[in-house]
């Protein structure tokens, strides 16, 4: 049996998670979290993921995406990532994906 792609998705809504997860779990192996700490702790124990969806703001949460997208880039620079935002502001986005780019 070939063996699925494996997506981490992290992020603190809850509702964003089981959406994410019911759409894409037919085709991949899903992982979910709410925080920065238990991404990392993910990661760790599970090795690199082919695709992570992160969102960058956690509410009431001491880390956001932008540490978990340095802690991918550190450890999993070849891990592919999606970034989501409810932030209005495109410009804090793109300045993830520049700083991504530039540590490749």
């Amino acid at each position: 049996m070939k063996r699925r792609p494996q997506i981490l998705i992290c992020d603190d809504d809850e509702y964003v998670l089981r959406a994410l997860e019911i759409k894409l779990r037919f085709e991949f192996s899903v992982t979910t979290c709410q925080s920065v700490l238990e991404a990392k702790q993910i990661l760790a124990s599970q090795g690199a993921f082919s695709l992570a969806i992160v969102d960058l703001h956690f509410a009431d949460q001491p880390h956001d995406g932008i540490e978990l997208l340095d802690h991918l880039n550190r450890i999993f620079p070849s891990v592919h990532v999606i970034v989501l935002s409810g932030d209005q502001s495109v410009r804090r986005v793109v300045e993830a994906h520049r700083d991504r780019k530039s540590t490749r």
